[in-house]
């Protein structure tokens, strides 16, 4: 856990500064280093308190919908 919290611990304090009801981790498909520490983050995020919702994407037009549509159900479970 130590090592987590010197690796995502600012994200932790943005989300807290923020008064984030939750986070929004948003990873560019293609960009696959980013896209291994999520699974991580995300553990970390939810043990400290803070609903995550994972978003990939490929920057497609195709894909706005779907996005919108998880985004808003997200935003229904943070009340």
């Amino acid at each position: 856990e130590e090592y987590q919290e010197s690796r995502f611990g600012y994200i932790r304090d943005f989300a807290r500064d923020f008064k984030a009801n939750g986070v929004i981790l948003y990873i560019f498909r293609c960009c696959d280093p980013l896209g291994f520490d999520v699974p991580e983050i995300k553990d970390y995020l939810e043990r400290e308190g803070f609903p995550v919702l994972y978003l990939e994407d490929d920057y497609s037009a195709s894909s706005t919908a779907g996005l919108k549509t998880r985004i808003q159900a997200f935003l229904e479970t943070l009340g």
